[in-house]
């Protein structure tokens, strides 16, 4: 909602994200915010060209105006994949050239900075905000995290 403060605004969202699969439409039913789906690729990507075809500007009042990207890491839905850095970034690079934000659902992120052998600041770099699980990963009973700029916790 902090990404997406508008009517008629939408994510493009993998179509075997977490928050499509398991959410029962909270993103839609809470937020009023509209879940465009791009094809999740088997190593858990989201199809580049795909989520570029489907970005929305504003100039139609009859369309949704895309503002987010969401992406995950690990990707759930793909039997925990990890997204690689370069990959992240050409998410990132695409966000930029169309005025689009970036969050990372990183529930299991901890796991993806040990596949990967990188600190987590150097995935989160690709991204605008992150939410992160306590419970995964890192033996917490509960709890979850969201990071981001100030500005955007402040929202």
């Amino acid at each position: 909602m902090a990404h997406c403060p508008g009517r008629g605004e939408e994510i493009l969202v993998g179509d075997m994200a977490h928050i499509i699969l398991w959410e029962q439409g909270g993103v839609a039913q809470l937020a009023g915010v509209h879940p465009r789906q791009v094809r999740t690729n088997p190593d858990g990507t989201l199809d580049l060209l795909d989520m570029e075809n489907k970005v929305r500007s504003q100039g139609d009042a009859h369309l949704p105006i895309s503002r987010l990207i969401c992406i995950e890491q690990t990707h759930n839905g793909t039997g925990g994949r990890v997204l690689s850095l370069e990959y992240l970034k050409k998410v990132k690079e695409l966000a930029i050239k169309h005025g689009l934000k970036v969050h990372m659902d990183g529930a299991r992120l901890f796991n993806a900075s040990t596949a990967l052998g990188v600190p987590v600041a150097q995935i989160t770099q690709h991204v605008d905000s992150v939410t992160f699980c306590l419970s995964k990963a890192l033996g917490a009973p509960v709890g979850s995290i969201v990071a981001g700029e100030k500005d955007f916790i402040s929202r």
